[in-house]
């Protein structure tokens, strides 16, 4: 995908959410939503919650796709402390599920953006008119499952 132009990122910028509008509760949602998923008891199901609730946050508002896919380069107050503490409690979250046995076991925090990255461009670009995120969310899930002994 090609990144926009000036014009583009003046005007993603004017939609995107902001913490006086209210919807920049999407960003700061990932802090309890990483730490609620944290606190499942089983290592697969808090990998998947926390997956599922990032993706959650941008359904529907096609600026914050754009945002989350890196298509423009942002940076607002304060959001880079939420994304480093959003990263550590991912990262711990995944490695449990890898030394659970239950996910692949060269899963990594680095492949966490990659995986919402690709959800999400369905989100946005509806290919082939098909916009069912859900469907790609569980492909992608079930491909970080860890093979079976043979």
């Amino acid at each position: 995908m090609s990144h926009p132009g000036p014009r583009a990122r003046v005007l993603v910028a004017r939609c995107l959410p902001t913490r006086r509008t209210g919807g920049w509760r999407r960003c700061w949602c990932w802090g309890p939503t990483s730490r609620a998923a944290e606190k499942i008891a089983d290592p697969r199901e808090a990998f998947e919650s926390v997956l599922r609730g990032y993706l959650e946050a941008a359904e529907g508002d096609a600026a914050f796709q754009l945002a989350l896919m890196g298509s423009i380069d942002l940076e607002w107050e304060g959001l880079a402390q939420h994304k480093a503490e959003f990263g550590e409690v991912v990262s711990r979250i995944i490695d449990r599920a890898v030394a659970s046995g239950q996910v692949r076991d060269d899963l990594t925090f680095a492949d966490f953006p990659m995986l919402a990255c690709g959800v999400i461009s369905t989100m946005y670009f509806r290919p082939a008119g098909n916009s069912d995120w859900r469907r790609h969310l569980q492909i992608v899930l079930d491909g970080t499952r860890a093979e079976e002994p043979e």
